[in-house]
C-alpha cells in the first residue's frame, strides 16, 4: 500500500508535494508569455498593415487566449497562493468520503462535522476516482474557503473550495472490476485520454519549429533568394531532428488507451533503477526490471516515468501491467489514473546483465 501523508507536520513534508506547486505555477508563466507572444504578432500584423480580416482574426483569438489566462490566473493563482501559506503551517487531516454530487465531494472531517466542497474547473477527471476513495486528507480552509485535498498514492493536490450544500442527487460511483480489460474503468480511461492529451503537447513546440522552418524555406526557394535558401534549410533539419527525436521517445504515450485493451491487470514486481528524479515536469526517463508471476524478467525502459508510479514502485517493490506485456504495454495501478508506459528494452547493459 501507498503510505498515507505526513500527519503530524507541515503538509509540505509530503514528499514531491512542492513540485507539483511549481509545475503548477510554470504552466500560469507559460499561459501569459504565450498571450505576450501573440500580442507581439497582433503588434507586427497592424504595423505591417496585413489584410484587415487576418488582422482582426489574429486580434480576436489573442483576446480570448488572454481571457482564458485571467480566468486560469484568478482561479488557479488564487488558489496556489493560499495553498503555500496552508501547507507550510498546516497539516494534512484525514477525512471521509460520504458521497460524491456533481463536482462537489460531501466528506466528514474527524470532528463529524460536514463540508461541501467542490473541485476547481479541470479537475472533473478525477471525480471518479476521489469518489471511489473511502478516504482523503485534506488542508484547510483558509479564511475564503480554499482547501487542498490529497488522493493516497498522487503527488500533486486537488484544488477545492467550501461551499453551501449543493441541491444535486448523488452520483454513482463506478466500481472497479478486476476481471475486465484495463481499458474499461472509468477512472483509468479518463486518465488515459488525458495523458495522451499531454502528450501530444509535450512534442508541439517541435512540430510547430518544424511547420515554421518549412514555412519559411518553401517561399524563400520558390522565390530563388539563394542566400537565406541554406540557412531555413539547416533550420528545417534542426526542427525536424527535434521532431523525430521527440516523437520517438514518445512514441508509446500516444497509444496508451489502446494498450489498455490488452486485458485485465496483472500484478508483477518491481525494480526501478535508481537514482531517479523527476524534472520540472514532474516526470523523467527511467529504466526499471519487471518480474511476472511465472518468474521471467523484463528489463523496461519508462518514458517519462511520473512521480506517482515511480513512487508506488519505491514504496510497494511493484507494479501493475495490463493483460500480457509486448513490446510496448501499459503499467500502472488498478482502478486509480496512476498510468505509465513501458517499453521493453531488447539490448544494452540491462539485458545483457540479466541474460548473464
Amino acid at each position: 500500500m501507498t503510505p498515507p501523508p505526513p500527519t503530524t507536520g507541515p503538509a509540505f513534508e509530503l514528499r514531491y508535494l512542492d513540485l507539483a506547486l511549481r509545475a503548477a505555477r510554470r504552466q500560469l508563466r507559460n499561459l501569459w508569455v504565450s498571450a505576450a507572444v501573440m500580442w507581439v504578432l497582433s503588434a507586427l500584423a497592424l504595423a505591417f498593415a496585413a489584410r484587415p480580416l487576418a488582422t482582426v482574426a489574429i486580434i480576436v483569438v489573442t483576446a480570448m487566449f488572454t481571457g482564458f489566462a485571467v480566468a486560469q490566473q484568478v482561479l488557479v493563482g488564487r488558489w496556489l497562493h493560499a495553498a503555500a501559506r496552508m501547507f507550510a503551517a498546516e497539516p494534512w487531516r484525514p477525512v471521509t468520503v460520504r458521497a460524491l454530487r456533481g463536482r462537489w465531494l460531501e466528506l466528514e472531517l474527524e470532528s463529524e462535522d460536514v463540508v461541501h466542497v467542490r473541485l476547481a474547473v479541470g479537475m472533473g477527471s478525477f471525480l471518479q476516482a476521489l469518489g471511489r476513495a473511502e478516504r482523503l486528507w485534506i488542508v484547510g480552509p483558509d479564511k475564503n474557503g480554499w482547501v487542498a485535498l490529497h488522493l493516497a498514492g498522487m503527488r500533486a493536490p486537488f484544488p477545492g473550495r467550501i461551499g453551501q450544500q449543493p441541491d444535486a442527487p448523488r452520483t454513482a460511483i463506478s466500481a472497479y472490476d478486476p476481471t475486465a480489460p484495463a481499458s474499461t474503468d472509468a477512472v483509468t480511461s479518463v486518465a488515459a485520454v488525458a495523458l495522451v492529451r499531454l502528450s501530444h503537447q509535450l512534442y508541439l513546440p517541435a512540430k510547430i519549429a518544424l511547420s515554421i522552418a518549412l514555412g519559411v524555406l518553401i517561399p524563400v526557394a520558390w522565390t530563388g533568394e539563394l542566400v537565406l535558401v541554406p540557412i531555413s534549410a539547416v533550420a528545417v533539419l534542426i526542427a525536424g531532428g527535434l521532431f523525430v527525436r521527440a516523437r520517438k521517445r514518445l512514441a508509446g504515450w500516444p497509444k496508451l488507451t489502446q494498450l489498455l485493451e490488452a486485458g485485465p491487470w496483472q500484478r508483477a514486481t518491481a525494480e526501478l533503477d535508481e537514482p531517479w528524479e523527476p524534472g520540472p515536469r514532474g516526470a523523467a526517463d527511467a529504466t526499471a526490471t519487471l518480474t511476472l508471476a511465472n518468474g521471467e524478467q523484463l528489463p523496461v525502459r519508462l518514458p517519462l516515468l511520473g512521480v506517482d508510479v515511480a513512487e508506488y514502485m519505491r514504496n510497494t517493490g511493484t507494479v501493475w501491467i495490463a493483460g500480457e506485456p509486448g513490446s510496448t504495454f501499459a503499467v500502472g495501478v488498478p482502478g486509480s489514473p496512476i498510468l505509465a508506459v513501458a517499453d521493453q528494452l531488447q539490448s544494452g547493459p540491462r539485458r545483457a546483465q540479466l541474460q548473464a
